[in-house]
């Protein structure tokens, strides 16, 4: 099965704070196009966070072998997807070139066990088709006060 995933979150940088992140996955069902979505209020993660939280919890959805594109503007995702960093840290007990532990580790080992069966490629994309919708309802959320925390991971 042929699967697009679109991430998304309202929180940017590198400093921890509150905020949503969303997914959106698109998937083919004969002629048709189905898709599906999730928003997640989080405490306390960066955009890097947020961007893998997201992942890893649209990636477990899958339990049959499946080619996934993610489309994302976190370069250190698909870096990471991409380059194959997830198998070479595994092997190094989840140290960098360096030696030093890798950042997320415990999000990055999350993805790793529900990804190991799918074929993965992630493309960087700032607007996705699904970018303006995905913030628009992030927002919504926001103003209406929701605060409804996840269990996220971490």
């Amino acid at each position: 099965m042929e699967i697009n995933i679109y991430l998304d979150s309202t929180v940017r940088g590198p400093n921890k704070c509150d905020g949503w992140c969303a997914f959106i996955i698109e998937a083919k069902k004969g002629t048709a196009i189905v898709t599906k979505e999730s928003f997640e209020f989080v405490e306390q993660r960066t955009a890097h966070q947020m961007h893998l939280i997201a992942l890893y919890h649209a990636l477990r959805r899958f339990t049959k072998q499946s080619t996934i594109t993610v489309y994302t503007e976190c370069v250190y995702l698909v870096n990471t997807v991409n380059e194959g960093w997830m198998e070479r840290w595994q092997r190094s007990a989840w140290k960098n070139k360096s030696g030093q532990e890798v950042k997320n580790k415990y999000l990055w080992q999350l993805i790793y066990d529900v990804s190991r069966e799918h074929s993965i490629k992630a493309v960087f994309e700032k607007q996705h088709e699904y970018k303006n919708w995905m913030q628009t309802e992030m927002r919504r959320r926001k103003e209406s006060g929701r605060t409804d925390v996840s269990k996220n991971p971490e």
